[in-house]
């Protein structure tokens, strides 16, 4: 009996281990970073530690959201630097687990005229669980109320909608982020407390005309989204979530001058990780959007 009970506990461990390979993984890299003089060398060190493991996860398990991206939005500001870490940790699908060496050395880049912190580490990293049952819904933004109007380029003044379809029945969120402020929840409608999807139906999402609405909607709570900016370019992103399964939005605050709903943006990411770690069907699609001059 004992000797039954041992080779049990032989074959459970045998059946799990390919599991434990698959989901966890351990790598070394490494990664340099030119900081601006409006960070001390320990915020420097401290960041370049976040993105070396921000990299390896990449590497070994890939992101929402395509880091030269993050790398080309990136400028001197020490602010867009952070709100800039913070969207590539939101979207690497999986997490730095334990570091099992590192070594951070500075020095002067003579080329850029910067200081440099440089990290070589080693750890351990877990991926994130898979969500095999999200649905492969469509979702493209426009500059015109017509799904032939798809691009992500747009210009100072011009207005955006969204087009979404779905396979399936489910539920439907849409917010916007300027990577510097709050972000804005654009659907559902400030006016509904959520927003039911038909599967195979076509939507055109900020546009009034009747045929994109349902009849029991108001067309004067239907928001009118107006792009703009002050540089010659700048990004914006724009979360579209989608599950199979009801879920509740966030707490946001009402801008009574804007008529749209925000939300503090690290409140916003916490709650959608949280969504995505406990429904296997939530989905989030970062979608990258430009405003040009």
């Amino acid at each position: 009996m004992k000797f039954r009970f041992l080779l049990l506990i032989s074959l459970i461990f045998t059946t799990l281990s390919p599991i434990s390979a698959q989901t966890t993984k351990r790598d070394s890299g490494t990664f340099t970073f030119n900081f601006p003089s409006t960070m001390s060398p320990d915020e420097a060190e401290q960041e370049a530690v976040t993105r070396a493991e921000i990299k390896l996860i990449e590497q070994n398990f890939g992101t929402d959201l395509q880091m030269d991206t993050f790398t080309r939005i990136e400028n001197s500001s020490k602010q867009s630097s952070v709100d800039m870490l913070q969207l590539a940790q939101s979207h690497i699908r999986g997490e730095w687990v334990e570091t099992i060496s590192k070594k951070v050395t500075r020095s002067w880049d003579d080329q850029k005229g910067m200081w440099a912190v440089t990290v070589a580490i080693t750890g351990v990293m877990r991926q994130q669980k898979n969500s095999q049952s999200a649905p492969e819904f469509v979702a493209k933004t426009l500059n015109g109320p017509d799904v032939h109007a798809a691009t992500e380029i747009f210009k100072d003044g011009d207005q955006l909608y969204l087009y979404f379809k779905s396979p399936v029945d489910g539920y439907l969120a849409v917010y916007i982020w300027d990577m510097v402020g709050d972000t804005l929840r654009l659907v559902p409608y400030s006016c509904l407390s959520e927003q039911k999807i038909n599967a195979r139906q076509e939507y055109i999402f900020f546009s009034i005309d009747y045929k994109h609405n349902s009849e029991h909607l108001n067309l004067n709570n239907i928001p009118e989204i107006v792009l703009s900016c002050t540089e010659n370019v700048e990004y914006e992103t724009v979360y579209v979530i989608f599950s199979p399964h009801h879920f509740t939005t966030p707490m946001d605050k009402l801008i009574p001058e804007i008529g749209i709903p925000t939300i503090d943006h690290n409140t916003f990411t916490k709650w959608y990780n949280k969504s995505k770690r406990e429904d296997d069907g939530f989905y989030v699609k970062p979608i990258q959007i430009s405003i040009n001059k």
